[in-house]
């Protein structure tokens, strides 16, 4: 799914507001209950494709390992938010 997100970041004395571009896969849930031979971690999903740039100027800034950690966050929110407008569409 082909995302459009908004997130800020720092970089050294200065927050950056930025546009990020990206595709989302989500993740799976995993099962954690039953006996163990059914049980088996989740996956957390992946983001592809990532183009950031800083809101002010459009330069395109590149992401650091924590900061696309906060965007597979913010990538799964805006995914499970899409869903359920979806489920209320189709009611």
């Amino acid at each position: 799914m082909h995302l459009d997100l908004t997130m800020s970041i720092r970089r050294g004395d200065a927050d950056l507001d930025l546009i990020v571009e990206c595709d989302y896969t989500p993740g799976t849930p995993g099962r954690y209950y039953g006996p163990p031979e059914d049980c088996y971690q989740g996956d957390a999903g992946d983001v592809e494709d990532v183009v950031a740039r800083d809101e002010a100027t459009g330069v395109v800034v590149e992401l650091d390992e924590d900061e696309i950690d906060r965007l597979l966050d913010r990538a799964a929110e805006a995914w499970a938010e899409d869903a359920a407008e979806r489920r209320w569409r189709d009611l």
